[in-house]
């Protein structure tokens, strides 16, 4: 930062100048006059401070609230984290076993639909009465491991969903 020039120094000069000759005849007294020539300093001081201040590149913060008044966009929503559990685990459904599309894959997968499908449609994915428009909404892919009536597979090491399908059940939730 480059410093301001102000004048200073005639000022400087004189305070000290008074307060050599005020020690040397000893009026008003050393120490009132050590308090009154520290309180000259300090607002020499406090003038050279100012000045740079004054200088200085003044930078607008923006709040939110400023943005918003702007009319800019609010920032995207944030992804649930059951939406990043269920990518992951998606894309390891299709190298996984069958017990980690039941067991791991199916209750992340549920969980996110579930919300999903209540707060854009209105409908609940374990109510027997919305089942057939979940179903619909679902597509074949998806429902077949959300259903509520899934059963536990019989060969738990047996394969997991197959890399076809793992697009096909993405495509579907991100469509809900």
């Amino acid at each position: 930062m480059k410093w301001p020039r102000v004048r200073v120094v005639g000022p400087a000069l004189a305070v000290t100048i008074v307060f050599a000759v005020s020690v040397a005849t000893g009026v008003p007294g050393r120490s009132l006059a050590t308090r009154i020539y520290l309180v000259a300093v300090a607002a020499l001081a406090c003038r050279v401070l100012d000045a740079a201040v004054a200088t200085m590149p003044r930078t607008q913060r923006r709040t939110e609230l400023d943005r918003v008044a702007a009319g800019a966009t609010a920032p995207a929503p944030m992804a649930p984290k059951a939406l990043h559990e269920a990518d992951r685990l998606v894309t390891a459904a299709g190298g996984g076993t069958a017990a980690d599309v039941h067991f791991r894959l199916r209750p992340a997968l549920r969980e996110l639909a579930a919300q999903r499908l209540a707060t854009r449609h209105g409908l609940d994915l374990d109510r027997p009465e919305d089942a057939e428009a979940v179903a619909a909404l679902c597509g074949p892919a998806l429902w077949g491991v959300i259903r509520p009536d899934r059963p536990v597979p019989e060969d738990r090491t047996g394969p997991a969903l197959g890399r076809g399908v793992v697009p096909d059940v993405i495509g579907a939730l991100e469509r809900l």
